[in-house]
């Protein structure tokens, strides 16, 4: 009996299903939430800094480094996560997973980083290039950002906080 559309795998491999725009989103929520709470601390640190009287050129040299760590960390998460597990901790809590669009492994740092570019620059020109969701013809709403890394975002297992945070610091630390 075949498969249903999209969630064709190679030979040897189970048949995945497609994760859905809202799993897609909701995920992304997650992580983005564990992202407002570092930006969090940054501003109650800047702002601590304020209070103690510091110059505000201090201030503002304190903040450039706070935000550019923020953000590399960020960055530094969602690659790791996606390149080396597939996942995220947000991933993993609703049980979206990116995988390699033919062997549904892990894509690798090198394209989890193009992935994380391309997603970004979705954003640029107003917001349009989110509508590249809507257009995939597979019915698996892949976007700009899973075509230029060659991934797909199917559904897998959910896992616990604790779970996940000990998954994502074993596949990144390995």
């Amino acid at each position: 009996m075949p498969s249903a559309p999209g969630t064709e795998s190679p030979d040897g491999w189970p048949p995945v299903r497609p994760a859905t725009l809202g799993d897609r989103f909701l995920a992304r929520l997650a992580d983005g939430i564990l992202y407002l709470g570092l930006f969090i601390v940054v501003v109650v640190i800047s702002s601590l800094a304020g209070a103690l009287g510091l110059s505000p050129g201090l201030i503002l040299l304190l903040d450039v480094v706070l935000y550019t760590a923020a953000t590399a960390a960020i960055w530094t998460y969602e690659i790791l996560g996606v390149g080396r597990a597939g996942q995220t901790v947000g991933r993993m809590i609703l049980g979206v997973k990116v995988v390699d669009n033919i062997t549904n492994t892990p894509v690798g740092p090198s394209r989890a980083f193009v992935r994380a570019l391309v997603f970004v620059a979705m954003g640029i020109p107003c917001y349009l290039g989110y509508i590249s969701f809507f257009l995939d013809s597979t019915g698996q709403f892949r976007a700009w950002h899973d075509k230029a890394a060659g991934d797909r975002v199917v559904r897998v297992p959910r896992r616990g906080m604790s779970e996940a945070v000990a998954e994502y610091r074993a596949a990144v630390l390995r």
